[in-house]
C-alpha cells in the first residue's frame, strides 16, 4: 500500500520511479546518516543478546549474540540472523579486532540483514538488502554501565527518472531506521550526469520538496518497500539559490561583527574553577571534543563574535575536552556535545545549553 502525501501547491503529472537497493562500497557511499540505534543488551549462556524489528512486523525480530573468542577481552564475535529466517543455526559469524579509542574500547561490526519485500510492480517477494554497522563501545571508567550495542544503516534505495527536460536519479535512504520506507525518511535528486551530488549532499525529508538545478519537485507516494515512489514538479515560490540562503542557519552568525577578538578560553577546569571561587566570578564550561562538528562551527562563528566577547568580560571561561576527562563529564552530566554550563560567583549552575547556539542565543545566555 502506498503512503499518501499531501501537497499546498499546484502539481504537474506524477513520475512514477522504480528503484532497486543500494551497497556502498569504497567509492560511493552515503555521507549522511541518522544517530545511531541502541540496544539494550542481555546476558546469556552464548554471549549478550538482543532482538530489533527490521521491516514488516509480520517477519519477526532479528536476533543478534555478541561474544567474545577465547582469548579476547573484549567482544569480538557478532552473530545475527542475517537471512532474517528466525534461527542462528544458519548464519555466519562475524569477527573484528576491538580498538582502542578516545580512552574506550570499540567492537565494530559492517553487516547485512535481508528484508523479504512484496515487490510493488510484480506483486513478488523480493529481497532487500539492508547493510548496516554495528557497534559496541566498552568504558573502563564505567565498567558497570549498561551494555548496548547500536547500529547504523549503510544501504540505500535509488532510481532513474526521465522527463521532457531532463534525466534524473533519486536516491532514498532510512532516517527511522525500521526497515520500511516512509515520510520519516530523506531523500535527495540529482542529475543523472552528476550522481555523486547525490552522496555528498544534505538530505531533504521526504515530505519537504528537493531540487535538480532550477527544478523542484516533491515525493507523493512511497511504496514501504522503498522500490517505487512518485514524484510531481513543485513551485515553491522562490528560486532555488533564494530558498537556500533562507534556510542557511549559520548565515546570521556569519554576517555578525567579528573584530579579531574571542572568547578567552582556558583549557584547565581545575585552575579555572578555583580562580572563579577566588574571584567571585562566573564560570562558563564548554564541554567539547576535537570530533565534535557543532562545537568546531561555534569557535569559528560564536565564540569571536564581538557581542559574545563583550558578554563575556565579566566571568572566565574554560573549555573541556569530554573524551579526555570523564570525570568532569560523569560529574556535570554530559551526554551531548556541545554542552554549554554557566556556573555562578557561588559554584552553583545557572543554566546550560545542549547542541550549536547562536550568537544571539549566546549572549542571552550569558546575560546575568
Amino acid at each position: 500500500m502506498f503512503l499518501n502525501f499531501q501537497l499546498t501547491a499546484k502539481v504537474l503529472l506524477s513520475i512514477v520511479v522504480t528503484l532497486s537497493p543500494m551497497i556502498p562500497n569504497d567509492s560511493v557511499s552515503v555521507r549522511w546518516s541518522p544517530k545511531g540505534e541502541k540496544l539494550l543488551l542481555t546476558e546469556s549462556k552464548t554471549g549478550m543478546t538482543t532482538e530489533f524489528y527490521l521491516g514488516p512486523k509480520d517477519l519477526g525480530q532479528v536476533k543478534l549474540v555478541l561474544s567474545k573468542s577465547k582469548e579476547a577481552m573484549y567482544p569480538d564475535l557478532l552473530q545475527g540472523d542475517w537471512n532474517h529466517n528466525g534461527s542462528l543455526d544458519d548464519d555466519s559469524v562475524i569477527s573484528t579486532v576491538p580498538k582502542e579509542t578516545r580512552g574506550k574500547m570499540w567492537s565494530s561490526f559492517s553487516a547485512s540483514i535481508d528484508i523479504s519485500v512484496k515487490d510493488p510492480i510484480t506483486g513478488k517477494q523480493v529481497i532487500n538488502p539492508y547493510p548496516l554497522n554495528l557497534w559496541y563501545v566498552y568504558d573502563p571508567v564505567e565498567p558497570d554501565a549498561e551494555k548496548v550495542i547500536r547500529y547504523s544503516r549503510r544501504g540505500w534505495m535509488q532510481g532513474l527518472f526521465e522527463t521532457d527536460s531532463l534525466q534524473g536519479i533519486i536516491l532514498l535512504t532510512e532516517m527511522q531506521m525500521d526497515g520500511v520506507y516512509d515520510s520519516l525518511d530523506s531523500w535527495m535528486l540529482a542529475l543523472k550526469t552528476n550522481p555523486k551530488e547525490l552522496y555528498g549532499a544534505s538530505s531533504r525529508s521526504c515530505t519537504d520538496h528537493a531540487w535538480i538545478g532550477d527544478k523542484a519537485y516533491k515525493i507523493t507516494e512511497i511504496d514501504p518497500s522503498g522500490r517505487r515512489a512518485k514524484l510531481v514538479r513543485f513551485y515553491p515560490g522562490m528560486t532555488s539559490a533564494q530558498e537556500s540562503a533562507s534556510r542557511d542557519m549559520l548565515a546570521a552568525d556569519r554576517q555578525a561583527a567579528h573584530s579579531g577578538k574571542s572568547v578567552n578560553f582556558s583549557h584547565d577546569y581545575k585552575v579555572s574553577a578555583k580562580e572563579a571561587t577566588s574571584l567571585s566570578k562566573p564560570l562558563l564550561i564548554d564541554f567539547e571534543t576535537t570530533w565534535c562538528g557543532p562545537c568546531k562551527q561555534m569557535d569559528q562563528w560564536v565564540y569571536n563574535a564581538d557581542l559574545v566577547v563583550a558578554k563575556s568580560l565579566n566571568l572566565l571561561a574554560v573549555k573541556v575536552d569530554g573524551d579526555e576527562n570523564r570525570d568532569l563529564v560523569k560529574k556535570f552530566q554530559v551526554n551531548a556535545y556541545p554542552t554549554i554550563i554557566l556556573i555562578g560567583s557561588d559554584g552553583k549552575e545557572i543554566r546550560r545549553l545542549v547542541g550549536y547556539q547562536s550568537v544571539n542565543q549566546m549572549v542571552a545566555f550569558l546575560s546575568l
